[in-house]
């Protein structure tokens, strides 16, 4: 209802880096003594400090129109959760989709998949790394159960005879009667032959694994990330200028002294500094959006040590308005938000739609969707990000944007919608 929903600057304009996504959240300095300007701290609250925070806030003394206010916005903010937790056909986002949970196997592969994408090497080091290890494996079990009087007993002996088995496919030397050398071949052809096979279906099944990580469409395992949802043509200078920003809060910390002493550290000024950047469209290609988004790195000399391509910035291909793919790139649990119009919005605009944004707003309702059904309405503020921030980029001022807004437990605004045209 519109009575649930406050009213939005819709008219903003984007300056630098005074823009929401990037500005500070809780002001802090580090114990040291040395501090940026408006260092600040970015970590959850837990459940206990939201209830103490809600309760200083909710005391107003005589006069205390703001403490009023505070009191009324959150509120307003039980009253939208209690509205879609009671609206048709409403389940949690755990109970109605699968990937909203994280398993061990999940946070391997997803790991798998990043550091794959950072250095395609790592596929070589990783059989490397199971090859001597199996190697080694089998050289101590030879060694324990070969004959003393083989001169193949002891383990540098045994991992001798390890390795030309692996490699030739066995090994004797003793066989004298030919009909044993003829079955020994047969043995050993039979084995290849099996082996061989086995190499194969191996082989295809890591093509379709590695096709599946190209294509975007797996999981991220991420928390408290920056996520940027569409893409155009300002998209490539933001993760640019996140890139610059990461560059300032890393190179402060790169000195032996705050690598040991991780207490002196410097605080990033804000969550954008120091927490990865997923990337989530659905008119481009991974592959491509790696192509660009690299290319763009290096015409600005943005070192890959600091900022790098499938660790730092990871990329995903899905819609950002369907419900399933914001859980995929974790949007419930992002502290900061960027939706960006896409060729979606202008090609719909073309087609005669009455609303203008049509899919940015239909990725806003989406994401408000996505994160108050993270939970029933007693517990869902314990999984919202109390300094969660969500900008929309719009091509016109939206009046249908003040129906998707939502507000944080404690009442405050975090959506942001920037009109780019004023």
């Amino acid at each position: 209802p519109k009575s649930l929903n406050p009213p939005l600057n819709t008219t903003s304009r984007v300056r630098s880096l005074d823009h929401p996504l990037f500005a500070p959240r809780m002001s802090a300095r580090p114990k040291n003594g040395t501090s940026l300007d408006d260092v600040t701290v970015s970590k959850s609250a837990s459940a206990k400090n939201i209830e103490n925070m809600e309760q200083s806030l909710m005391k107003p003394s005589s006069g205390d129109e703001a403490a009023k206010k505070r009191k009324a916005d959150a509120n307003t903010y039980k009253a939208m959760v209690n509205e879609t937790y009671h609206s048709p056909h409403f389940a949690l986002l755990a109970a109605r989709d699968l990937d909203a949970g994280d398993s061990v196997t999940d946070s391997l592969a997803y790991k798998l998949e990043n550091s794959i994408a950072a250095d395609p090497n790592v596929r070589f080091y990783i059989l490397f790394a199971l090859a001597a290890g199996a190697m080694v494996v089998l050289s101590y079990l030879w060694s324990l159960f070969s004959d003393p009087e083989w001169d193949t007993h002891d383990f540098t002996s045994a991992v001798f005879m390890t390795f030309q088995v692996l490699i030739t496919g066995g090994y004797e030397d003793s066989f004298q009667d030919p009909a044993t050398r003829l079955l020994f071949f047969c043995m050993i052809a039979t084995g290849v032959t099996i082996v061989s096979i086995l190499i194969g279906l191996i082989t295809d099944t890591v093509n379709s694994y590695m096709e599946e990580l190209s294509s975007g469409t797996s999981k991220v395992i991420e928390d408290g990330h920056t996520l940027v949802l569409g893409w155009n043509e300002a998209t490539t200078r933001v993760v640019c200028q996140i890139a610059f920003l990461r560059r300032v809060f890393l190179m402060q910390n790169e000195t032996w002294e705050r690598k040991v002493m991780w207490w002196r550290r410097v605080l990033p000024s804000s969550p954008v500094a120091a927490r990865p950047v997923v990337i989530m469209n659905q008119t481009m290609e991974k592959t491509d959006m790696e192509a660009i988004i690299g290319s763009a790195f290096s015409a600005r000399n943005i070192n890959p040590k600091r900022t790098k391509i499938g660790r730092d910035v990871i990329f995903r291909k899905g819609d950002p308005s369907n419900n399933h793919d914001l859980v995929r790139v974790r949007a419930h649990k992002a502290t900061s938000v960027l939706v960006m119009m896409n060729s979606v919005d202008f090609e719909e605009q073309s087609e005669g739609m009455a609303i203008e944004n049509s899919a940015t707003v239909r990725t806003v309702l989406a994401l408000r969707n996505i994160i108050y059904s993270n939970g029933d309405p007693e517990t869902a503020h314990l999984s919202f990000k109390p300094d969660l921030r969500v900008v929309v980029q719009l091509s016109a001022t939206c009046p249908f944007m003040h129906g998707a807004s939502f507000l944080a437990p404690l009442g405050h605004e975090c959506l942001y919608p920037q009109d780019i045209t004023k």
